[in-house]
């Protein structure tokens, strides 16, 4: 006897077959199906794990989906299979849960169960499609304005040699490395279209030169963080190199030193003298 293993693709495809009655099931554990689709002549319905995520109301022709409070990659992936019919998929952005109709040139936000017309995906939802337009617009604004502090006041490029680092721009060196090591110790490797910012140099009670340095890439409009670097050159004239978490590619100087050396908000920063 020939047993056929059922892809779970497969099986989430037939939510859409148009039955008057009938249940099937996938993924017996732990004393119960995993998977269930329920045909009625009014409406088909999926659950997983005991949780009803989505309902094809045949006589409206909608649809209506919810993550039931389980936003995991499991209950994504059911989603997007059963969206594909509709040209849309579920997916996480800044934590945030969103559903993108690709088709239609939209999204909205996946807070709450969420009722699409198959005919007019639009039809209904404008509330929620200007709502996260504004959500869009804030992130924009806000984005711009992060990169508006990065790169106010940029030093000299000279800083880094006074530091004693060498620039190497090399796009086949760039391929071969590892990101962790492009820019590591006295000699940090860039592609052609990577820039160097200078965001805050000093020197203290010692004369060491300490520098809080930003790689990013700029093409055709955007700009993506390559790395965050706090390097300096101490009183014996050694180089050092520590990355900084790209979340600080705006903080000063201070704040990524305080993050080195794993002080907390109420710790104060005092250099010896």
């Amino acid at each position: 006897m020939f047993f056929h293993k059922v892809r779970t693709e497969e099986f989430v495809v037939k939510f859409w077959r148009d039955k008057d009655s009938g249940v099937i099931k996938l993924g017996y554990t732990n004393g119960h199906y995993r998977d269930v689709i329920e045909y009625s002549r009014e409406a088909n319905k999926y659950i997983l794990h005991g949780h009803e995520i989505a309902t094809w109301d045949k006589v409206n022709n909608k649809l209506t989906i919810w993550h039931c409070h389980w936003p995991t990659i499991t209950t994504f992936s059911r989603l997007n299979v059963i969206l594909w019919r509709v040209n849309a998929r579920v997916y996480t952005r800044r934590h945030k849960v969103f559903v993108e109709f690709k088709s239609h040139g939209f999204e909205v936000f996946f807070d709450e169960p969420l009722t699409i017309d198959l005919n007019n995906p639009r039809s209904g939802l404008e509330e929620k499609i200007m709502e996260a337009e504004k959500f869009e617009e804030r992130r924009r604004k806000v984005r711009e304005s992060l990169w508006r502090r990065a790169l106010k006041s940029c030093g000299n490029v000279s800083i880094l040699n006074a530091i004693g680092i060498k620039i190497l721009v090399d796009d086949d060196t760039y391929d071969r490395t590892f990101w962790k090591d492009r820019y590591q110790d006295n000699l940090w490797i860039l592609s052609a279209y990577e820039k160097i910012a200078i965001q805050e140099a000093y020197i203290d009670l010692f004369g060491n030169i300490i520098a809080k340095v930003l790689i990013y890439a700029e093409e055709a409009g955007w700009r993506r963080i390559r790395a965050v670097i706090v390097c300096g050159r101490d009183c014996t004239g050694q180089t050092w190199t520590h990355l900084v978490p790209p979340q600080y590619f705006a903080s000063s100087l201070a704040k990524a030193e305080r993050w080195l050396l794993g002080l907390n908000r109420g710790d104060i920063l005092v250099e010896a003298t």
